[in-house]
């Protein structure tokens, strides 16, 4: 029987979204989930029915809001650009202080920035995360690159850490075999949980970042400390808004 109120939502069920909830409900996780064509949302409950976590189909995004655990988390997997703004715009009066929007878009990083504030601005809170490794990698362990405020990854970080793409914490190669309703377990490596330069207190969008990781050398020690605890944050300097926490 389902729980009165589910871990976590996600909003498109185009094939990414549909794998990474069923991601999610794999590692016994309740996932409500909704589309704007209640058919696919129908259709997609219907053909998943024993997933561990269980699937939740909701039909507007009021239902949505409102069979979520407090605070919310909900993530968004639309197209970039306007239609995640559409949806945002949509989920904004629907929700509570403290609530988390997560962003898993191929988004532009200054949207993301400008999504942040904005939704900071009304006591929301949102992250923005890039989920890499196809239809596939969604199923069954994506490398996945949060960012966003250091509280709001502490409430997502279970779920993420659950479902990323694990690794032998000896060898630190991949772990696979993954199936439908049957997840590897593992760790999950610094390198599929990235957290960009937003939860590293502030944006910087001139990718001024000090000090900056030159060699691999440095990248090694990084992901050290990353384990024993002794870094918080170290920002690249590929990328305008790139970086780690641990």
């Amino acid at each position: 029987m389902p729980k009165k109120h589910s871990d976590i939502g996600l909003i498109g069920l185009a094939v990414m979204g549909q794998n990474l909830a069923l991601n999610i409900a794999d590692h016994g996780f309740q996932i409500s989930v909704y589309n704007r064509t209640t058919e696919k949302t129908d259709k997609f409950v219907a053909e998943n029915p024993g997933t561990p976590g269980g699937l939740v189909g909701t039909k507007t995004l009021a239902e949505f809001a409102g069979s979520l655990s407090r605070p919310r988390k909900m993530v968004i997997l639309v197209q970039a650009g306007k239609a995640t703004d559409a949806v945002i715009d949509g989920l904004v009066p629907l929700l509570e202080k403290g609530d988390i929007v997560i962003d898993g878009g191929n988004a532009l990083w200054t949207d993301t920035i400008r999504r942040e504030k904005a939704l900071a601005a009304q006591g929301l809170r949102f992250i923005g995360s890039g989920v890499s490794g196809g239809e596939e990698g969604a199923r069954f362990g994506p490398s996945l690159m949060p960012g966003g405020e250091f509280a709001a990854w502490q409430e997502l970080k279970p779920i993420w850490e659950a479902i990323a793409a694990k690794v032998d914490a000896k060898t630190g190669r991949p772990i696979m075999g993954a199936k439908p309703g049957q997840p590897v377990s593992g760790e999950a490596s610094p390198h599929h949980l990235l957290l960009t330069d937003a939860a590293c207190d502030g944006y910087n969008t001139n990718a001024k970042m000090n000090p900056p990781l030159r060699t691999e050398s440095d990248c090694e020690a990084m992901i050290a400390g990353l384990k024993d605890g002794t870094i918080d944050c170290i920002a690249t300097d590929h990328a305008p808004h790139a970086g780690y926490e641990k």
